[in-house]
């Protein structure tokens, strides 16, 4: 071995691969001890064996069959204070195991779908809106239906500014 460290073109770290075999084994063994891999469990729905790293059960689908409880797909953070029975903070990128959205309902509603006083949403309700598509008392969005807007379209009560906006009064005197 030292006579191939003398005459190496290869840094000596890259010629640790002649070393024996025997002098690796060990740490191959120890990373099959029974502490360091996955274990086996039943499948919640089905009680076939699975890896606790499954993704789905290979018997019957289920996703992620090793967890005792799976409730969807995604985020959701609620904060524990709440504000008149809603939470302060209500975070839901997350859908049901039958694919239903999860909105989140807040004083501040954060996600895809949301209902709270600040909203932050592609699809919101609020006082206070930033989103896609909304209904608040003021708005800033690509369409929305408000008191006060700022939005690409859409239709105020008192004020509104922004590509194809209307007062809504004024609009539905114009449907006449």
């Amino acid at each position: 071995m030292d006579t191939i460290k003398k005459y190496s073109r290869f840094p000596a770290d890259e010629l640790s691969i002649l070393e024996p075999l025997e002098s690796r084994l060990p740490v191959f063994f120890e990373q099959l001890k029974p502490d360091k891999r996955k274990q086996m469990k039943a499948c919640r729905d089905c009680n076939h064996t699975v890896s606790e790293a499954a993704f789905s059960c290979p018997n019957c689908g289920a996703p992620h069959p090793a967890r005792e409880k799976w409730d969807g797909w995604g985020v959701e953070y609620k904060s524990n204070t709440l504000f008149f029975g809603l939470p302060l903070v209500h975070v839901s990128f997350k859908y049901r195991p039958n694919r239903m959205p999860v909105p989140a309902k807040g004083v501040i509603a954060i996600g895809q779908f949301a209902f709270g006083i600040i909203t932050v949403s592609q699809f919101g309700i609020g006082i206070i809106s930033v989103g896609q598509f909304t209904a608040a008392g003021f708005a800033l969005a690509q369409f929305a239906l408000a008191w006060s807007l700022i939005a690409q379209f859409g239709l105020y009560f008192h004020t509104g500014c922004g590509q194809l906006v209307r007062n809504i009064l004024d609009f539905a005197g114009g449907l006449k």
